[in-house]
């Protein structure tokens, strides 16, 4: 039997070190040391499992694999293998990684990094290092990964002002990616008493420096990963990928000495597959990395320095160092309490939502709060038992607790729900928070005086995408007409005079009461003192829906599953092409006004409401809503 090699192809200081454990694994496996192939040979000379280590750039592989029986790893990373599938760098545990890629996984006990210096103390004796320290690694990297250098200033600013030592290490690098080259360097921050090290140290002198700290700051790096190889305090700076891909283990855990400091946002974007099938179509694809998929200007997953600050303070603090102490006050965490986030701004999805939401609530029995797009006082009387917070912030993990904050509120469990493209909408949500049934949707009622003395008829017809109006040519100009023989006003609620984009404008028709740019509070007024509520599928038929009024409904986009049946009377036409939607395989494109999956600049485009006749409403409403 050869004897077994390792070879990996990841240039990255981190990667190799977190390559360790499964070359530990393959040596066990052969009760046989392992021959190394890589491209820094120097990080695993010293491991007792290791018999030779060869640069990747001298030797010849094919020839080597005469000798040795070569495993390899990373040899698929940015590929996909012989049936589609690829490997995603973001989103596997960065240990895991080398072992999948030779059939097997690792457990937690064995998931611990090594690395075992050449030189000793020794080594570092000329920088005259303080007893005691912080060590901090200000290095740009990705975006993502990238605290910024002024933030890094200010770290150590606090820190020295606080009577804290401060040192730096970290070296300049780059890095190959699809785009070019990616320089990584480091920053030179003017310290006041510390020591600069930066493109100072050999691996074994950064190697003692972290031993001997009492803490090192960074952000998902490899220095990080050389931290983990020894006992120093580790606080990794929050980025768009999920810690536990990446923290250190250490005496069988990531809690140990850890600790992860995140900003406002706390969703982890890169390492959720939902983005790379919204970007790409696929999940076969590996996630914008290096971007903030949530398309923010700045990267909210950062924390800031003062954030930092208070707990570097704290946890020196823990250990008993006679350090200045700063005032943490400690929020306090709530059992059984839940944070749900309504991603969906749309004032449809959160009406849908807050009502499963709510049957969540009283099913479990938990303390639970929602984040979402609408003001509280929507909701104040209708879930009195729900507090509402704002769509923004993310709460911040403290994973020494598993506790979600939002200010000084405490969360046991944070749920993100989003609009289901592919269910009727609240049983989408209600699937992603284990409910399965509930009750009707409600919003608070404002209710003032009536603001049109006759009988009136309220509608909308906007909405955010042609493909969701009423397609049919002057259809609601003829409607209004039919309605104001009937002795009925209609009135028009909708926000703008006209909407949609150029060439393709949807205007209010001038034979209808305009009422146009209202607050939801005037709209629930006016909704309420109407005889009924006409509309498509957008927020304001849900609206009408939540505050108990019958609602006539145009709509061939959406499945007929897809919003309410509840007094409501849905105009559908079934002979044509409907429901695109809401199929399987359809994806729906925002950013196209003119969006109609099949038919497309065809004499059949947007035919699931040209066909839809004003008769054909006006014949609904004389069959339900006209008293005979």
């Amino acid at each position: 039997m050869k004897k077994p090699a390792f070879l990996t192809v990841t240039p990255a200081l981190g990667d190799q070190i977190c390559a360790t454990p499964t070359i530990r694994k393959l040596s066990e496996i052969y009760s046989s040391k392992v021959a190394v192939i890589s491209h820094n040979p120097e990080l695993v000379r010293n491991l007792p499992y290791v018999s030779e280590c060869y640069n990747i750039n001298e030797v010849n592989v094919e020839e080597l694999s005469l000798q040795y029986d070569v495993h390899k790893t990373f040899h698929l990373l940015g590929k996909t293998d012989s049936l589609g599938i690829e490997f995603k760098h973001a989103i596997c545990d960065i240990r895991q990684f080398h072992a999948k890629d030779l059939g097997f996984m690792l457990k937690e006990d064995e998931m611990y990094c090594d690395y075992i210096p050449t030189n000793g103390q020794e080594c570092i004796s000329s920088f005259d290092l303080p007893q005691e320290y912080v060590v901090l690694h200000p290095v740009k990297s990705w975006g993502s990964r990238s605290w910024a250098k002024e933030k890094w200033q200010d770290l150590s600013d606090k820190l020295e002002n606080a009577g804290i030592n401060v040192v730096t290490i970290g070296r300049d690098s780059g890095e190959q990616q699809h785009k070019g080259k990616l320089d990584k360097p480091a920053f030179n921050i003017n310290l006041k008493e510390g020591i600069n090290l930066v493109n100072k140290t050999s691996l074994d002198q950064s190697w003692h420096i972290l031993k001997n700290s009492k803490a090192v700051i960074t952000m998902d790096s490899g220095v990080m990963h050389l931290a983990g190889t020894t006992d120093t305090h580790i606080l990794q700076l929050g980025s768009n990928l999920d810690p536990k891909f990446r923290a250190p283990y250490r005496n069988g855990s990531q809690h140990y000495k850890y600790n992860y400091i995140l900003g406002g946002c706390s969703i982890h974007c890169a390492s959720d597959l939902r983005y790379s099938l919204r970007d790409w179509g696929s999940i076969q694809n590996v996630t914008l990395i290096d971007t903030c998929l949530e398309t923010s200007k700045n990267f909210e997953c950062h924390p800031s320095a003062e954030n930092v600050f208070k707990i570097v303070n704290k946890v020196l603090l823990n250990n008993k160092e006679e350090i200045k102490k700063v005032d943490i006050e400690e929020p306090q965490k709530k059992e059984n309490s839940e944070l749900i986030k309504i991603v969906s701004k749309s004032l449809g999805d959160n009406l849908g939502a807050m009502a499963v939401i709510e049957a969540r609530r009283k099913s479990t029995g938990n303390d639970i709060s929602v984040m979402c797009k609408l003001d509280p006082k929507y909701f104040s009387e209708s879930y009195p038992h729900i507090k509402v917070y704002p769509h923004e912030p993310e709460p911040v993990l403290d994973p020494s607790t598993s506790t979600y904050f939002l200010g000084d509120d405490g969360f046991s469990k944070y749920t993100r729900i989003y609009y289901d493209f592919y269910k009727p909408l609240m049983k989408g949500y209600a699937d992603q928070i284990d409910v399965d049934k509930w009750e009707r949707p409600k919003i608070d009622l404002f209710i003032k005086e009536r603001p049109i003395k006759a009988k009136y008829v309220c509608f909308s017809m906007h909405s955010t995408a042609q493909a969701k109006h009423w397609n049919y040519k002057d259809g609601w100009e003829i409607l209004c007409s039919k309605i104001r023989k009937r002795g009925l006003t209609p009135v028009c609620i909708d926000y703008h005079q006209s909407f949609g984009v150029e060439g393709n404008w949807n205007e209010v028709p001038k034979n209808s009461v305009k009422r146009l740019g209202l607050g939801i509070d005037e709209v629930t007024n006016y909704i309420h003192h109407s005889e009924f509520f006409i509309g498509i599928s957008s927020g304001l038929s849900w609206v009408a829906h939540s505050i108990g009024k019958k609602v006539v409904m145009i709509s061939g986009l959406t499945s007929e599953d897809h919003e309410f049946s509840e007094d409501t009377y849905r105009l559908t036409n079934k002979s044509v092409c409907n429901g695109c939607l809401n199929k399987k395989g359809v994806s729906f494109d925002a950013g196209d006004w003119m969006w109609c999956p099949f038919h497309k600049n065809t004499d059949r485009q947007f035919e699931c409401t040209t066909t839809i006749t004003p008769e054909d409403v006006i014949n609904v409403i004389d069959s339900n809503l006209i008293p005979k």
